[in-house]
């Protein structure tokens, strides 16, 4: 077969999480429109901290099930401290160096154990805000930028910093089939670019360096905080809840603070607004239906990086950017989309199952037995190194057998 599944895993279906709810979230979206960029950040950063009610929720259940367990080690930790102190007593009254060099290795290992928690935090809070400053910058400044311009650029510039972030962070590295189909991508989106710049009436260049430095600026530091939360989560032994949890936390407390102070100050509207919009803008089922939506996408954003990679993310900027031009082309202000650009929606119809199945070959879910395109994919070096393994197995087996009949040639 030509083209064959990778190593399929159902955990791909958190990859579908993110663009099905980010494409709720836009038809929620239309039914509050006083919505402004503080409340659209501020969801984004609830989503992440009620993260921690699920981490509460999975303790809590866990928990139950390993008392005894939980019983048994503190037992053998009690045992162990009793055992340290029969240990110190003895060498008490053997040799004093020995006690101080005991005493060394214990401060030591505390040492180490500071710093790995300092480590930790700094790591969290370089993560938080990164996302804190992409999101208020993406969220306040959309407005101003042409939206047409923004359709197709970000896929763009992710796919560019996600790779090189990952190549730098977590040592990743790129084969002949993940290059083709890279380039593969980038063509069909930049033809997406200039066809997009081609048919906007009213365009100037301007406009044109606006939307790239906008798109330039957020997506870089999107694509550094998720390979960062990739390493934190691959480096420490985080719960996953809790590590959004945490990130959420340190985000929503300084836009709520911020945003009571403005409230009750009376400054203008659009320099605040998440208490506005929710208790006076908006009906109360509102605000609640939209965190759903965000706490799903979220999630759903961040097993994909926990599971698989951030390379993978790539596959879920495509999805919800191929779900929000297929909106564009029906619906606009809940009116049939009635254009004459016609060219428009038959490049989209036949490039983006181009892009959407090159995607899939970067990330190995789809494999090209063609022109050694598969040699460097993981499925196949699995099936090498198992392959070696069993020939290793054999010729050491053969080995001592050979040897066995000669010695017992030679003792007959």
């Amino acid at each position: 077969m030509i083209i064959q599944l990778g190593l399929f895993d159902y955990k791909y279906l958190f990859l579908l999480l993110f663009p099905v709810f980010g494409k709720i979230i836009n038809f929620i979206g239309p039914i509050i429109e006083n919505k402004n960029p503080y409340y659209k950040s501020f969801n984004e950063f609830l989503s992440l901290t009620c993260c921690g009610f699920i981490h509460l929720i999975i303790k809590c259940t866990i928990k139950p099930e390993n008392k005894n367990q939980t019983i048994e080690l503190q037992k053998s930790g009690q045992l162990n401290s009793i055992n340290s102190s029969k240990d110190i007593s003895e060498l008490n009254g053997r040799k004093p160096s020995l006690v101080e060099i005991y005493k060394k290795l214990i401060e030591e290992d505390k040492e180490k154990i500071k710093i790995q928690n300092k480590n930790n935090i700094l790591y969290i809070l370089l993560i938080s805000i990164l996302q804190m400053i992409a999101t208020l910058f993406k969220n306040i400044f959309k407005e101003s930028i042409n939206s047409r311009l923004i359709n197709n650029l970000p896929i763009l510039m992710e796919s560019i910093f996600i790779i090189i972030f990952s190549m730098i962070f977590l040592g990743f590295s790129l084969y002949i089939h993940q290059y083709i189909s890279l380039a593969i991508i980038l063509i069909c989106i930049i033809i997406f670019y200039i066809e997009s710049m081609v048919y906007e009436t009213n365009l100037t260049v301007i406009n044109i360096f606006q939307s790239f430095i906008y798109t330039f600026f957020y997506e870089k530091i999107y694509c550094l905080s998720d390979v960062l939360g990739k390493k934190y989560l691959n480096k420490y032994m985080d719960d996953f809840y809790l590590f959004l949890f945490k990130i959420g936390i340190i985000t929503t407390i300084p836009l709520l603070i911020y945003d009571i102070i403005a409230f009750f100050c009376k400054l203008d509207i659009k320099y605040h607004g998440i208490i506005q919009t929710i208790f006076v803008d908006s009906e109360l089922w509102v605000f609640p239906s939209t965190l759903l939506t965000y706490i799903l996408s979220e999630i759903g954003l961040w097993l994909t990086i926990y599971y698989f990679s951030p390379c993978h993310l790539i596959i879920l900027g495509t999805l919800e950017d191929f779900l929000e031009l297929i909106f564009s082309f029906l619906y606009i202000n809940n009116k049939l989309y009635n254009i004459g650009r016609k060219e428009i929606i038959i490049t989209f119809y036949a490039l983006y199952p181009i892009v959407f199945f090159s995607i899939l070959v970067f990330n190995e879910i789809i494999i090209l037995n063609l022109c050694g395109l598969n040699e460097n994919t993981t499925k196949y070096i699995m099936k090498r190194e198992l392959i070696d393994d069993k020939k290793s197995y054999y010729s050491r087996n053969n080995t001592r057998n050979e040897s066995g009949l000669f010695f017992g040639k030679i003792n007959k």
